[in-house]
């Protein structure tokens, strides 16, 4: 079952300032995770699962970090923030 989506200000601002294309590599990583909430759990004593992926492009290396919460109450999938960081 798929959760519906949200993200905090905080990650939308991070997304905007994405490439178009990392963007929709971004959403893509991020819509799979959804796909399958159950493995959302944090680890004890943590509020958040810190999800990564690696893409390249524009001769860089695109290291995404993106930090979501699962609400099953009302089953939806918080993106909290979203890291990026390029290199060579």
């Amino acid at each position: 079952m798929t959760y519906g989506l949200a993200f905090t200000d905080d990650a939308r601002a991070t997304l905007r300032a994405l490439d178009p294309w990392l963007q929709e590599e971004a959403l893509d990583e991020i819509d799979r995770v959804a796909a399958a909430p159950q493995n959302l759990r944090p680890r004890r004593g943590a509020s958040v699962v810190v999800h990564d992926f690696i893409r390249q492009g524009g001769g860089l290396w695109h290291y995404v970090f993106v930090e979501l919460r699962a609400d099953d109450a009302s089953q939806t999938v918080e993106v909290v923030k979203v890291g990026h960081y390029a290199r060579p």
